[in-house]
């Protein structure tokens, strides 16, 4: 997969509303001490696959869009 390279100017009160969608797509959980996190992807949290944070960027923005337009 390649990485996707993001640049965005956001006001304070879209980047409070995106960190809400984020967070609503992650979750955290500890496993023999480790911390580790998961994404929200295809409509179940996955750890075997491979997401990166511009891909979850980019299915938040889209949801955002889907939203407000």
């Amino acid at each position: 997969m390649r990485d996707k390279l993001i640049s965005i100017r956001v006001d304070s009160s879209l980047l409070s509303k995106f960190e809400a969608i984020v967070k609503s797509k992650t979750q955290v959980s500890t496993y023999y001490g480790r911390k580790i996190i998961e994404y929200e992807g295809r409509g179940t949290y996955f750890g075997g696959g491979k997401y990166s944070i511009a891909d979850l960027l980019e299915s938040s923005l889209k949801e955002y869009i889907k939203k407000n337009s």
